[in-house]
């Protein structure tokens, strides 16, 4: 790209204002739409995630189907306070940040 002469003229100025407005303008829609992007798909990833792991719950649940959600949460409930559960979630989360993953980087994984 050639650079630009600098205005000198106060139409040139004008000129030259008006053009940055229109450069900020598109910017911004740009910043919009990179933003609805990202909600997009940090829905998409939330919603793939949820659903693969009420799947992963369900594979071990006899007859998933006619259990209450009620029914769920008491199973999930007499699980998760396990003595031995707070120590795995632990050392599971430990691992986890060691490796670095984070929900946003996951985002990607899942692009429509």
């Amino acid at each position: 790209m050639g650079r630009k002469k600098k205005p000198q003229t106060l139409p040139e100025l004008y000129a030259a204002k008006e053009e940055a407005e229109d450069e900020l303008k598109k910017a911004k829609q740009k910043e919009k739409m990179l933003q609805h992007q990202i909600s997009k798909l940090t829905r998409n990833a939330r919603t793939h995630r949820l659903c693969t792991r009420a799947g992963m719950l369900e594979s071990f649940l006899p007859n998933p189907e006619l259990l209450t959600d009620d029914e769920v949460l008491a199973v999930l409930k007499i699980a998760f306070h396990q003595p031995a559960m707070k120590s795995v979630l632990e050392k599971l989360a430990t691992e986890s940040e060691a490796r670095g993953d984070t929900y946003g980087v996951s985002a990607q994984l899942y692009t429509v």
